[in-house]
């Protein structure tokens, strides 16, 4: 992918900073000109943007995941519709995300305790439950798309736990409509984390978040996921 660093996207979007590399593309800092705030894009990948169809897909999305306001879920300004760069503009969340916390801890031989994983696991799915009532779901629930924001003072930390879990990644999540699912050439999930009707291919819906949340709370209960899975043919599992 072309280094975007110095850049500025659409006369909006000075990029700053590069964060991380996902299944679907890079994602940078950046700062946003005109409401003067520092925001996370995520810029496709240049080989999934020629998919046929995958552009008019991908803009589909954006009023459904835009309207989601959540304390939980991360917020979602806008898509792109430059013809050269495809991109999402999210919230910028300060914090660490899951699966690095669960790293340093294991190096540290320590585990989430077991009422900090229900908590967590609790807003998180409180977070699901929302974005699930307005037609939308993730389908790639997993540690690294679930981030620990410390609770600002004067916030309520009405679990306790001093962070707040925020669920990222929903500009890349299954869109459905009324109960059948509108598909895009979105990943169809992690290994570990995926339901079987996600390894089969199968309609999905809500559900397939429920279970991956399942196995995110297996793990930070006991430090691993409850399968380990490896793609076969014909195959669920």
């Amino acid at each position: 992918m072309e280094d975007l660093i110095g850049k500025t996207l659409d006369n909006t979007y000075r990029v700053e900073e590069y964060l991380g590399q996902a299944v679907m593309g890079a994602v940078y800092a950046a700062h946003d000109i005109a409401y003067d705030r520092r925001v996370a894009l995520k810029v496709m990948h240049s080989h999934i943007v020629r998919r046929e169809g995958f552009r008019d897909r991908f803009l589909a999305l954006e009023e459904a995941v835009t309207d989601l306001d959540h304390p939980g879920i991360v917020k979602v300004y806008g898509f792109s519709r430059n013809r050269e760069v495809l991109y999402i503009v999210m919230e910028f969340v300060h914090g660490q995300n899951l699966r690095d916390a669960l790293r340093i801890l294991k190096e540290q031989q320590q585990i989430i305790s077991l009422p900090e994983s229900l908590a967590i696991a609790q807003l998180a799915a409180e977070a699901l439950d929302y974005a699930h009532s307005r037609g939308v779901y993730h389908a790639d629930i997993k540690p690294s798309n679930i981030i620990l924001r410390p609770m600002s003072r004067g916030q309520t930390d009405k679990a306790g736990i001093g962070v707040q879990p925020i669920i990222t990644d929903f500009g890349t999540g299954k869109l459905a409509e009324t109960g059948t699912q509108t598909y895009t050439e979105m990943p169809d999930g992690t290994q570990g984390y995926m339901a079987p009707e996600q390894w089969e291919g199968a309609q999905l819906d809500g559900r397939c978040d429920i279970y991956a949340l399942g196995v995110v709370l297996y793990e930070l209960v006991t430090g691993r996921v409850p399968f380990e899975t490896k793609r076969r043919a014909n195959s669920g599992l």
